[in-house]
């Protein structure tokens, strides 16, 4: 009895252990990625009439987006304004958001986001109110804690300037090697590799699919084929951290680029992923990664587990039948 007590608490111990270790995993990288309330974002300027302000005016998620703003005003060369906020990218894939763009006059200004001192995304603001959604930019190569940085910026002397650009939707999308979702991976290598998929601020109420698609016929990806779907519903924190799949399940003409791409259920994700659109309402964001070859066996795990099934079937019945012969004689 006793012994089934201490058995039972080392169980019940290891659960709580292990709730405790998702906790952690759960936790999110970027805070306030919608800007709902900006606390842990820090906005600074270089030229007073620069400003820089929470708006409900346009956003893409919540209530509110983050506006960028100069009204009618004369701005030297290389003057900014932006928001910045300490994040370790140790963990980050690829950072997905949307942005409204807006200039009177000129191709001066540029909108940019910025990792520590690197300009991985820039445009120039148009002429007319543009939206740019589902902007995915791969920050993998980048490590440690590190400046995420949103920024408007003169790139020139613009007088008489009128610029807006608002920020809104930050998400991570990406691909990792272990079950924790802390070591990203976009190089699938060995045979049995499991590709673990992890994303934050998706809608807490929300319900989403995920497709892989493989390589395709030129294994760049371009063409694709679906190859499973996933559905998950997200829980209150926004984050989507149970996804996988298993490139061996696969046939060996898979491999090459593949794409893990997020859609709202009330979408139809498409047979191929040359179809998918970021104009689709339903869709969220992309990720792509590499699959060796050596990663896929010639035949895939499912097929060749009916294979074997079906010759350990053909030996059970062949000694069963030669048993009753035996008997009958």
């Amino acid at each position: 009895m006793k012994k089934v007590i201490f058995v039972t608490t080392i169980l019940i111990l290891l659960s709580v252990l292990f709730a405790f270790a998702i906790t952690v995993i759960a936790a999110a990288i970027i805070s306030e990625p919608s800007f709902e309330t900006v606390s842990n974002w820090t906005y600074s300027e270089t030229d007073a009439d620069w400003s820089g302000a929470q708006s409900g005016v346009w956003k893409t998620q919540g209530s509110y987006s983050y506006l960028f703003s100069s009204s009618n005003v004369n701005l030297g060369n290389g003057t900014y304004c932006q928001i910045l906020q300490s994040v370790d990218f140790t963990s980050i894939d690829t950072i997905s958001f949307d942005a409204r763009l807006y200039v009177n006059s000129g191709t001066k200004c540029q909108a940019r986001c910025v990792v520590g001192a690197a300009t991985v995304w820039s445009q120039i603001l148009p002429l007319t109110e543009t939206d740019y959604l589902h902007q995915e930019v791969d920050v993998s190569g980048y490590t440690g804690s590190q400046d995420l940085i949103f920024q408007v910026i003169t790139t020139g002397t613009h007088p008489t300037a009128t610029c807006l650009s608002y920020f809104d939707n930050i998400k991570i999308w990406g691909s990792y090697s272990n079950p924790a979702r802390t070591t990203v991976s976009n190089d699938f290598t060995t045979y049995g590799d499991i590709v673990y998929m992890y994303g934050e601020n998706f809608d807490t109420t929300g319900t989403y699919k995920v497709a892989y698609y493989d390589g395709g016929t030129l294994h760049d990806g371009a063409g694709g084929t679906k190859l499973q779907t996933d559905t998950y519903t997200d829980d209150t924190d926004g984050i989507l951290d149970q996804c996988l799949c298993r490139p061996a399940d696969y046939g060996a003409s898979s491999y090459g680029t593949w794409h893990a791409v997020v859609y709202k259920t009330t979408g139809t994700m498409p047979a191929s992923y040359d179809l998918v659109s970021k104009a689709d309402s339903a869709y969220v964001v992309t990720d792509s990664f590499t699959v060796q070859q050596a990663a896929i066996p010639e035949f895939p795990t499912v097929i060749a587990s009916i294979v074997v099934a079906g010759i350990c079937f053909g030996i059970f019945y062949w000694f069963r039948k030669r048993k009753r012969e035996a008997v009958k004689a």
